[in-house]
């Protein structure tokens, strides 16, 4: 499959069998009138059941790496999906060098931000800039959750407690 973005071709391939999704991504034209720059080479395609896992089952939860060392690798960004379990808790902790987004998939999580609890369901989604402290836990009444979890940049710090 090819395709043609701003000038810039590229080309896609799937080493699997299972077809593969391409999501589109539309970017502001920059400010300079310039347009954006397109992909430099193939895109880097992992499946789910391909991607990197790890299994954390002393804190009830596992991860799945698409952008990580082991997994795609980026500087620019780090995204896996997290999967908990019914009791699982993340406590209140920030990245002093990093943003971090979270897009629910299934189940619900409760977020402390800014003190407050705020459940989130799937198709919903929180951003926390740098220092923002945030923490979070399997919602009342659900069995598990899980999410995609984004940090940019890639490379991050983990701070636990108070900001």
């Amino acid at each position: 499959m090819r395709w043609c973005k701003e000038g810039v071709e590229f080309s896609v391939e799937n080493d699997s069998s299972a077809p593969a999704s391409i999501i589109k991504v539309i970017a502001p034209p920059q400010s300079n009138g310039r347009g954006t720059p397109g992909f430099t080479g193939k895109l880097a395609i992992t499946q789910r059941a391909a991607a990197p896992m790890v299994n954390l089952p002393e804190e009830k939860k596992k991860r799945i790496y698409f952008v990580d060392d082991d997994a795609i690798r980026s500087q620019r960004g780090h995204a896996m999906i997290v999967v908990y379990e019914k009791d699982t808790v993340t406590g209140l902790h920030y990245h002093p060098n990093a943003e971090s987004m979270f897009v629910i998939l299934e189940g619900a999580l409760q977020f402390i931000v800014n003190g407050e609890p705020v459940v989130l369901t799937p198709g919903q989604a929180v951003y926390f800039g740098l220092n923002d402290q945030h923490g979070l836990r399997v919602a009342d009444g659900v069995s598990s959750a899980s999410f995609l979890e984004f940090h940019i940049p890639a490379a991050y710090s983990t701070v636990r407690g108070q900001a």
